[in-house]
């Protein structure tokens, strides 16, 4: 009987992404937002601020694995 890998490549995959936000989000908070390089986020971090936007979009991204 094989193991499954699913489980184990999907926490991965949102530990990875949670750590992506945290480093992104502690790397805007020290040099500014203008080291985001994905000017869509750039704007929505203007409208609606830094940890309202990456929240978002790392959920956003997180339902995307999911659904994968």
């Amino acid at each position: 009987m094989a193991l499954r890998q699913e489980p184990l490549v999907l926490f991965i995959f949102l530990t990875a992404q949670a750590l992506d936000g945290t480093l992104t989000y502690a790397g805007i908070r020290q040099m500014g937002v203008g080291v985001e390089m994905n000017q869509l986020l750039v704007f929505y971090m203007e409208t609606f601020g830094i940890g309202a936007t990456l929240v978002g979009a790392k959920t956003l991204a997180c339902a995307c694995g999911l659904i994968l």
